[in-house]
């Protein structure tokens, strides 16, 4: 599973999470890890995934001066590499958009974006091209690439079924994991074996902070069309240079 670390972007998009730099194998009960597998192998056999959700996290994982973020979100994936990411809060709304050719960062508040050149050929390689070059990225991927399962579980040493809970009116059943410096929980429906929640605790920072990613509507193999991953700017849009982060 992933980190929070410090971001170039963090008040442009809000705090993300970083690969672990953990190898540790993990020793999840089979119970677990057969209903994690369940919902990872069904989650990249989709080649359209539309997902909307909340997210809520405490302060201290967010950039100084914006307090608790409680945001909505929007997330479309066509396979092989097309993403559109968007959230929005109480600063604004904020996307992220690549189409296989380009790589869009826009703040819609403030009526501000930036494109670059973007080809990368899968969602894992859009990801890697979006921390490369800004060191960020959305939350989420975690759950849409090409192998959710080993993400998760990078950096894991233990895990179990904590028993079937409801979110959202969805009976769930509730996974529970932990790594060094971050426990998680996620809990997946007993009916389409689908995420709903992801709820993650801090445990290496002072007062060990939360986040919690709740999402209330999975559309699958759904026909996507093109032009919404593509940015057309209006005629008062303002284009800004975004330094690369490294």
């Amino acid at each position: 599973m992933k980190r929070l670390n410090n971001l170039i972007l963090a008040s442009f998009f809000g705090a993300a999470l970083l690969v672990s730099s953990c190898a540790t194998a993990p020793k999840a009960d089979d119970a677990a890890l057969a209903v994690l597998r369940s919902t990872c192998n069904k989650l990249k056999a989709a080649q359209t995934l539309c997902a909307t959700g909340t997210r809520v996290s405490d302060p201290s994982l967010l950039p100084a001066g914006l307090g608790k973020e409680n945001a909505s979100f929007e997330v479309m994936v066509v396979r092989p590499a097309k993403i559109a990411f968007k959230v929005s809060d109480g600063n604004g709304t904020r996307r992220i958009l690549a189409d296989g050719q380009h790589l869009t960062l826009v703040d819609d508040k403030a009526n501000i974006y930036d494109t670059l050149p973007g080809k990368a050929k899968t969602i894992d390689a859009v990801a890697g091209e979006i921390e490369k070059t800004f060191d960020y990225q959305p939350i989420g991927l975690e759950l849409l690439g090409s192998d959710p399962m080993k993400t998760l579980l990078e950096g894991v040493t233990s895990g179990k079924v904590v028993g079937d809970e409801t979110v959202g009116g969805v009976k769930c059943r509730r996974l529970s994991f932990t790594q060094p410096g971050l426990n998680w929980d996620l809990w997946v429906s007993t009916g389409d074996q689908l995420p709903r929640k992801l709820a993650m605790v801090f445990t290496d920072r002072p007062g060990q902070p939360q986040r919690t990613v709740t999402i209330n509507q999975w559309t699958l193999n759904s026909v996507v069309p093109a032009s919404g991953f593509v940015f057309t700017p209006g005629k008062d849009a303002h284009k800004v240079d975004i330094i690369p982060a490294r």
